[in-house]
């Protein structure tokens, strides 16, 4: 299949699909992911933010910091709303979640994409990954977040899928917890 015929496919059916799902992960084998990303990024099918993780992220605060950094660049600042969060839970070991969640909450109360680009520069980083884990299954559900990594995010992909929570993107392929793919 060419290249432009794929990522015009993989983009239709992330426009399509996305409300169905708290999570999109664009087949980690598609290597035309940077420019399925662009073509969203150009053409949102809804309200649309982005992150990108630097290189060096190893925990769940510099993560959330730069997280709140990019998006208050991209005009919706969540920092405000994350800090009272945190103020409040006299727990510390809930505060990351609880922020994170605020965070998703924050960003806009209609239907939104949120794309996390190049998710791989985050393998090394185990707390920020279950943390992620652990906040998929229970997203606020405007929230839809799509996925573009070189490997495939150690998240409870089983229960996602089983609860419809999830799906994999190839072209016009939707892999899910349905009976195979949706094209």
């Amino acid at each position: 299949m060419l290249t432009n015929e794929l990522v015009t496919q993989t983009v239709e059916t992330i426009s399509a699909h996305y409300q169905q799902y708290s999570l999109l992960l664009i087949h980690p084998e598609l290597r035309a992911r940077t420019r399925v990303i662009s073509a969203l990024l150009n053409a949102p099918p809804c309200r649309l933010f982005y992150y990108s993780p630097r290189d060096g992220i190893v925990g769940p605060v510099p993560f959330l910091v730069e997280l709140i950094e990019q998006l208050a660049d991209q005009g919706r600042p969540v920092a405000r709303q994350v800090h009272e969060t945190l103020i409040k839970l006299p727990d510390p070991s809930g505060r990351l979640q609880a922020a994170l969640f605020t965070v998703f909450r924050a960003l806009h109360h209609q239907d939104y994409l949120l794309i996390f680009d190049d998710y791989d520069r985050l393998d090394h980083a185990w707390n920020v990954q279950r943390l992620l884990g652990d906040l998929l299954l229970s997203l606020p559900p405007q929230s839809h977040l799509l996925i573009s990594s070189r490997t495939l995010p150690p998240f409870p992909w089983v229960d996602l899928i089983a609860r419809q929570r999830a799906a994999v993107v190839y072209g016009n392929e939707l892999r899910s917890g349905n009976a195979g793919p949706i094209s």
